[in-house]
């Protein structure tokens, strides 16, 4: 559990609770494209809307976040109560050369935000990098893939990230 309390959000009342979260991976023997193979199937970025008031149910919904989003989403009180943002692969983007894998994810809300996953082939790790435009607003990396994506995903959803819950 990480308290975000960035210099963006020094007001209480803008304050939240974000969980890191580690998504599961495209299998090469899921019958798609074997190229993909490692990726993430999605990012999702998840914070509690209201600590103070949520804190009894905090761990249940955000766990609910991460592995049921359809209940989640469909659910209009807990989505009340959690901020997120989940970003889906886009296969399209794929590119490989001799350094790098790497492939673009988009959310399914009409968005300025994207987020990239690299693998670096030289340097043996996960990158990923989020964007707003093309400026970028996040980066992170990781050994492997579990600390790089809890990383990725620590600080939870931007201010005026357009959110799924909403």
């Amino acid at each position: 559990m990480i308290s975000d309390d960035t210099n963006e959000q020094k007001d209480p009342s803008n304050a939240g609770i974000s969980f890191g979260n580690i998504p599961h991976q495209i299998r090469s023997g899921d019958g798609g494209d074997s190229r993909l193979a490692d990726f993430p199937v999605s990012v999702l970025f998840s914070q509690i809307a209201d600590p103070e008031i949520d804190k009894e149910t905090a761990n249940f919904l955000l766990m609910m976040c991460a592995f049921d989003s359809a209940k989640l989403l469909a659910d209009k009180q807990l989505c009340k109560k959690v901020r997120a943002v989940w970003y889906f692969a886009d296969p399209a983007s794929y590119i490989e050369d001799e350094h790098i894998r790497q492939m673009q994810y988009k959310s399914r809300k009409a968005s300025q935000y994207s987020v990239t996953v690299t693998w670096d082939k030289d340097r043996g790790r996960w990158e990923t990098r989020k964007f707003r435009g093309c400026v970028s607003v996040r980066y992170a990396f990781g050994e492997d893939y579990r600390s790089a994506m809890l990383r990725t995903t620590a600080f939870g959803p931007e201010l005026d990230e357009p959110l799924d819950t909403q």
